[in-house]
């Protein structure tokens, strides 16, 4: 049996060139969902964000929670117990060796202050 691309069971297929295929998705509930942009290429989102200054559909806030977390769940695997997690402290509650793990340390002259 042959798995239907996740594209065309959602009923939206988007290609490099930013041409749209419908079934049963409103685009006019789409470009809302994507504040007013049409969906299509990422990196020429990002262009045009730059240009216009606008926030790009895809924003840095969401992505950092989103690979927190699977930062989060591999660590957890590594480490093969819970964890738990203080999403406002961006660490681990009550566990050093989780907390040496969020990071590594830098390569000179590759080094980030913050």
């Amino acid at each position: 049996m042959k798995t239907q691309p996740l594209s065309e069971r959602c009923g939206i297929l988007i290609t490099p060139t930013g041409d749209e295929r419908l079934s049963d998705i409103d685009m006019d509930e789409v470009i809302k969902l994507y504040k007013g942009k049409r969906p299509g290429r990422h990196m020429g989102n990002f262009f045009e964000c730059v240009r216009d200054r606008s926030d790009p559909i895809s924003d840095v806030f969401t992505h950092h929670r989103s690979m927190t977390a699977c930062h989060i769940c591999n660590l957890a695997i590594l480490l093969k117990r819970k964890l738990r997690w203080d999403p406002k402290q961006e660490d681990f509650v009550g566990d050093q060796e989780a907390s040496r793990m969020r990071s590594r340390e830098q390569r000179k002259p590759y080094t980030i202050t913050a």
